[in-house]
């Protein structure tokens, strides 16, 4: 388990994250900081922009670099906090650029770091080896790492469209960041599943079960939690939701009531081993002193043209 200690606070990274970060740290009582290299997504310029000007189209190499030459202020926007809790959608561009660099300077600076990363869809192809690559650097800075996949949602509830699988995401990202403040916080990579509202109880077990397993999570987790929604849920009901998650996904699984609403659970379940995500990134098996995909981005020699930054 992953130790936090307050005070804690929400980064937003990019602008899946930089929409979440407010309701997440909302639900905890503690601050929050938006960091993104577009004015809009900063909420009236209420935040921090890492400025990729005069790029009009930048990539994710040169959101890095911006993101790098904006973390001091990162940093001293968080201030004295102890725990630092990464928001990002690692689809985009801008999620995928920023949130590992935050990451990184926040572990650096000697804090703790909790991230949790939005993988795409299956079918976003030009999407998935960058965040796979993002996904690589975050978990490399993190704590603790807790993954969304979009693409495992839309699997296990196969009619629903994006938007409401979005929707369906956020809810049980926001389950889980508000459990943070109890300390309810697995180690390493953990991988969250969830039902659609109001399916019932055994029939969101069981959604959530195909989920972990589109997840890559097949009898590996070494332990899970199990968030049982519900207007007071059976203690018994609650039970046989951990056991069922637990003899299928293996380890050793904790149940307890998150709340009420229509009736549906919330997992997170911590690997045990290799998932599908190590995939994404098919050279992240390359040892980092034989890439070329370096830490900070390469800049151009000090010149006196006006230049941010050349890339190669």
């Amino acid at each position: 388990m992953t130790v936090v200690s307050g005070p804690i606070v929400v980064v937003g990274a990019g602008g899946a994250g930089s929409r979440l970060a407010p309701e997440a740290a909302s639900r905890l009582g503690v601050g929050h900081v938006a960091v993104s290299n577009a004015a809009s997504d900063l909420r009236g310029g209420r935040g921090i922009e890492a400025s990729t000007a005069p790029v009009i189209n930048p990539t994710v190499h040169v959101i890095r670099s911006a993101a790098h030459r904006a973390s001091a202020r990162v940093l001293e926007a968080v201030g004295g906090a102890r725990t630092v809790i990464v928001m990002a959608g690692l689809a985009g561009r801008s999620g995928a650029g920023i949130a590992p660099v935050v990451a990184g300077a926040a572990s650096a600076a000697g804090k703790t770091v909790v991230s949790v990363a939005i993988m795409p869809f299956g079918y976003e192809k030009d999407r998935v080896f960058g965040a796979g690559i993002a996904l690589r650097r975050l978990r490399e800075a993190s704590d603790c790492t807790i993954i969304v996949d979009n693409d495992a949602m839309l699997e296990g509830s196969p009619g629903l469209g994006a938007s409401s699988c979005i929707g369906m995401a956020n809810a049980a990202i926001m389950h889980v960041v508000g459990s943070i403040g109890a300390g309810d916080v697995p180690g390493g990579d953990s991988v969250v599943a969830a039902s659609s509202a109001g399916a019932g109880l055994e029939e969101s077990v069981r959604e959530a079960i195909k989920m972990l397993y589109e997840g890559g999570v097949r009898g590996s987790a070494s332990q899970s939690l199990v968030h049982v929604i519900g207007d007071d849920v059976p203690v018994g009901e609650i039970a046989e939701a951990g056991a069922a998650v637990s003899g299928t996904a293996g380890g050793a699984a904790s149940a307890r009531p998150a709340g009420a609403g229509g009736e549906g659970v919330v997992v997170v379940s911590e690997l045990g081993g290799a998932s599908k995500f190590d995939s994404y990134d098919p050279l992240g098996a390359i040892p980092a002193n034989m890439t070329l995909d370096w830490d900070e981005a390469e800049r151009s020699v000090p010149c006196a043209l006006d230049i941010a930054q050349v890339e190669r």
